[in-house]
């Protein structure tokens, strides 16, 4: 099934609930912390999202510098391991630092 289907059948259970269960955007935030990253409602905050990736990238800036102070300081000392665990807690992909590192130094 697609994400988005699974996301139409979620949300005629309950709307606001199946958009804080997603992760939105390029940076994949999850949706249950809009009202932690000043956004009025789970809505508010998808429907930002879906008017382009400069709004996805607000929703970055405002998950690390509101939500995950541990991931924006790792990110600020290229700690990828750290940002990792930070970012995406404690089940991220063993590859992940690794990557991370190498897109760094590719686009530097």
């Amino acid at each position: 099934m697609y994400q988005y289907e699974r996301l139409v059948r979620a949300s005629q259970l309950d709307f606001p609930a199946s958009i804080m269960a997603c992760s939105w955007g390029a940076f994949q935030v999850m949706g249950f912390f809009y009202y932690r990253m000043g956004y009025a409602s789970p809505i508010a905050l998808a429907n930002a999202v879906m008017t382009g990736v400069d709004a996805q990238f607000d929703l970055f800036v405002a998950y690390m510098t509101k939500v995950s102070a541990g991931a924006l300081e790792a990110l600020q000392k290229r700690n990828w391991t750290n940002f990792a665990k930070h970012y995406n807690g404690l089940g991220y992909p063993a590859a992940f630092p690794q990557q991370m590192e190498q897109h760094y130094n590719e686009f530097k």
